[in-house]
């Protein structure tokens, strides 16, 4: 099958919102093989290139991967140069349960995969389309809990930005100390060497999404953690318009000290009335 034909047969609406058409999940999946191989091709050569988008839909079905893509195969595109083919071959092996195969295969790798791989550890349903997401624990009889901690010990925030779901902020988090300790042990050493005022650039998603993370645990034993954040110099800046007066305006927004505040007042703890969480400077 073409790749045109297959982008074609992907991309038409169904009548339930999924990615896929209802004629095209009920085919038979064979009908899809010859089109894997031109779809990895592609990703390889330029996985930012436009027409990517529809091999990355076929390989990003696991219907279709699942019936035609062996192990090996999986282990190769998470062993590749493309960052989004990385992500189809964890998430593949993760669906197959092969947790210690590709724990053992992301520890020699750079940390950009690894976290890739610590993504697909965690999932143990990755259809995003079906909820409740299921979210499971590292294999305690294997290596896997070594992995998890190194992850979360050398990427604080990039671990915490893989395992993170919005879910959690409803006050339930499912990962264990494995991730929570070192999470806070780095928010600990980053509220002693971020006192002095410093730009944090205008990207602070990452930043925010690990605050954001350590907070929604709510353990009693973070507080003093939060309170040392209050005095937290890390700010973006944002601009505007008065609505009164139709002139601009720059502040000053300490991101990681409302995010302390926030965590505190969650918890029915306290927070200094003379606190400065954003201040105008033009």
């Amino acid at each position: 099958m073409p790749l045109k034909l297959a982008w074609r047969l992907l991309t038409v609406p169904s009548p339930n919102g999924a990615a896929l058409s209802a004629p095209a999940q009920n085919a038979d999946p064979r009908r899809w093989k010859d089109v894997i191989g031109p779809a990895v091709s592609l990703i390889e050569q330029d996985e930012k290139a436009p027409e990517c988008a529809t091999a990355l839909a076929i390989l990003g079905s696991p219907w279709i991967v699942d019936a035609l893509v062996e192990d090996e195969e999986l282990e190769k595109w998470f062993l590749s140069s493309a960052t989004r083919l990385q992500s189809i071959g964890a998430f593949g092996l993760s669906r197959r349960s092969k947790f210690e195969r590709l724990t053992k295969l992301a520890w020699n790798l750079p940390g950009a995969q690894q976290v890739i791989a610590l993504k697909a550890l965690a999932r143990a349903n990755t259809d995003f389309d079906n909820y409740p997401l299921q979210i499971r624990q590292p294999d305690f009889s294997a290596d896997e809990p070594d992995f998890w901690k190194h992850c979360v010990r050398t990427m604080p925030v990039e671990s915490a930005n893989a395992l993170w779901a919005h879910t959690y902020e409803r006050g339930y988090n499912p990962f264990n100390r494995i991730v929570h300790d070192p999470l806070r042990d780095h928010f600990k050493l980053e509220a002693e060497r971020g006192k002095e005022d410093h730009d944090l650039g205008s990207d602070t998603y990452a930043l925010e999404t690990a605050l954001r993370m350590l907070a929604s645990w709510q353990l009693p034993e973070d507080d003093p953690v939060w309170r040392a954040l209050l005095k937290h110099g890390g700010f973006k800046k944002q601009e505007g318009w008065r609505v009164d007066d139709s002139k601009r305006f720059v502040k000053k927004k300490y991101i990681v000290r409302e995010a302390a505040k926030q965590a505190l007042l969650k918890r029915g703890q306290p927070v200094p009335t003379e606190l400065v969480t954003e201040i105008e400077v033009e």
